[in-house]
């Protein structure tokens, strides 16, 4: 069975990915998918203290809903990400730092 360009392309694209997480590390990879499901679960859940700040700005209801989620999920990605990157820091420079990388080579 002959490859094809779009097989090549595929391959390549798996290789890249493989070694930008192997550069970054299974943890770090791994808590960044933590940071973003995270910071929907706040936006979820937080976003309704934030509305009454928001309404008198968007007069639609939904554009103000969203527009709430929206602050609350940015301002949470940021605070989770500083803190998740220090933790992949630390677990990088650690003993384990050789196998991390073998494994986010792998989740890549």
């Amino acid at each position: 069975m002959p490859i094809t360009l779009l097989d090549g392309i595929l391959v390549g694209f798996t290789l890249v990915s493989a070694m930008l997480a192997m550069v970054r590390g299974f943890s770090r990879e791994v808590l960044s998918v933590v940071s973003w499901a995270a910071a929907a679960a706040a936006a979820f859940f937080f976003y309704k203290p934030v509305l009454p700040y928001v309404q008198p700005y968007v007069d639609n209801d939904k554009i103000a809903m969203a527009a709430a989620a929206g602050v609350v999920f940015v301002i949470a990605l940021i605070v989770v990400s500083v803190i998740t990157m220090k933790i992949a820091d630390w677990i990088i420079d650690s003993r384990i730092g050789a196998l991390d990388r073998t494994l986010g080579f792998l989740y890549g």
